[in-house]
């Protein structure tokens, strides 16, 4: 069975304070506080530069483990290459998945990552899922 699940393209927005963040928040909490109405986000900043495996971990650790991360496709393969090397394509989205699998191996076993979106709405996945960012198996390279 698949579930459907509702998020947004990141939770690190300044002007959403005082309209869904209170007007006090600290940077260091929305992640906290969007956790209490929403079980999946875009890594939106993951369009401009590949993330270090340490922001990976601090995103596993401060989320539940059935928290969903859908990473979105870099503008290098969208916009520049548009999606026309292979190569290039899939190396990029492997660099996603490994960094993402090293970090959660360490504490949970399992990956949280779904499908890499592109802004062109295009998904994918890992061998073994249906392409999905807004959705979930029972694939572990989704859930841990």
């Amino acid at each position: 069975m698949t579930d459907i699940r509702i998020g947004t393209s990141g939770w690190h927005y300044k002007h959403w304070i005082g309209r869904y963040y209170p007007e006090d928040i600290k940077p260091a909490a929305m992640l906290a506080h969007y956790l209490r109405d929403f079980d999946t986000v875009e890594l939106n900043n993951t369009f401009y530069h590949l993330p270090k495996e340490e922001s990976f971990d601090a995103w596993r650790d401060a989320t539940p483990r059935d928290f969903l991360f859908a990473v979105k496709g870099s503008r290098f393969l969208t916009h520049l290459i548009k999606l026309k090397d292979p190569s290039a394509v899939s190396s990029t989205s492997s660099r996603a998945r490994n960094a993402s699998a090293r970090s959660s191996v360490r504490s949970s076993g399992s990956s949280r990552l779904a499908g890499t979106s592109t802004s062109s709405g295009s998904k994918s996945s890992c061998s073994d899922c249906r392409p999905s960012i807004a959705t979930r198996s029972s694939c572990a390279t989704k859930r841990g």
